[in-house]
């Protein structure tokens, strides 16, 4: 009986196996990060939730008063640095989902 499968492909599937489970857990690559873990819980979360209908700009006044270097021309925090930090807040789980209120 012929089940379809030859011992080359057997081969050739067990390597295949093997390359793709054997991703290297080398750091990442570029610079560090500078919101860590703790700032995204310390600073970051707080503020995104009880920053009311303005959570973003809570998110921008708290990173500036925890003396966050931020990319601005003086040094200051810039929005799309606080967006950044809510989307990382978000994908470490440090703050819910967004609801999507105001969609239909």
């Amino acid at each position: 009986m012929f089940d379809g499968v030859t011992p080359d492909r057997e081969r050739l599937a067990r390597t295949h196996e093997a390359l793709a489970g054997a991703a290297p857990a080398g750091a990442r690559r570029g610079p560090k990060r500078l919101l860590t873990e703790d700032v995204l819980r310390t600073v970051v979360a707080p503020a995104y939730i009880t920053g009311g209908r303005r959570p973003v700009m809570a998110v921008r006044k708290a990173l500036e008063a925890a003396r966050f270097g931020g990319s601005g021309p003086k040094g200051e925090v810039t929005i799309d640095q606080a967006r950044k930090a809510v989307v990382q807040a978000r994908a470490a789980g440090v703050i819910p989902a967004a609801s999507g209120r105001g969609r239909p």
